[in-house]
């Protein structure tokens, strides 16, 4: 009769454990900014609020003198001149222009008004300027508002809200933008910070436990 001999449990140190592969997960990478687009986000930022800033004081003090313009005494005038003109600006590029003479009686004087609105019109259109002069032809008699201070400061038109949606809105709207865009890189930056707190937590709990 053999008799074999006894199995002897090595135990836990002459095992080898082999660490235990996890399973590969598909994972979304956060986007990171890198230092490039990180200047082009301040750029932007810098941008919207230098345009923004600029489009509002513009637009607001044009609104405040086409809204107080509105209160001014109205007289008649006749239109003398109208004409669309061509400019150049200093790169070459081409734009159109109003040319516009007017005469109006206040107080027993004659003046000549060249201006037709507060802001004067540009475009690059022909067509456009013409369209805007369309009711003021040569002969025509239409009604100023004169500057009882200046009587020599006249407009034929004042249209306030015009400047408030096409230069004071979007002023505002850029600067907005820009706050928002700061705003959320602040936020992003805070969730990060808070993450990264959390998880020096978690390793330092491990490290003590251990």
């Amino acid at each position: 009769m053999r008799y074999q001999p006894a199995y002897i449990y090595p135990g836990t140190k002459g095992i080898e454990r082999q660490p235990i592969k996890e399973p590969a997960r598909w994972r979304l990478q956060r986007p990171q900014l890198s230092v490039d687009q990180r200047g082009s986000v301040r750029l932007l930022r810098f941008f919207l609020v230098v345009v923004g800033f600029a489009l509002f004081v513009v637009g607001l003090a044009h609104f405040s003198t086409a809204f107080t313009a509105q209160n001014w005494k109205q007289v008649t005038a006749v239109v003398m001149k109208s004409d669309v003109v061509r400019m150049t600006y200093e790169d070459g590029t081409p734009v159109f222009t109003a040319d516009i003479q007017y005469q109006y009686l206040y107080d027993g004087t004659l003046y000549t008004g060249q201006r037709l609105s507060v802001r004067p019109i540009r475009s690059h259109s022909p067509g456009e300027v013409k369209h805007q002069i369309a009711a003021y032809s040569v002969g025509r008699t239409v009604l100023a508002h004169v500057n009882p201070d200046r009587p020599e400061k006249a407009f034929l038109k004042t249209n306030p809200d015009s400047y408030l949606y096409a230069l004071v809105i979007p002023g505002l709207l850029m600067i907005l933008l820009s706050v928002a865009i700061g705003q959320v890189i602040y936020m992003h930056a805070l969730r990060k910070q808070r993450e990264a707190w959390r998880y020096g937590e978690f390793k330092g709990l491990r490290t003590s436990a251990a």
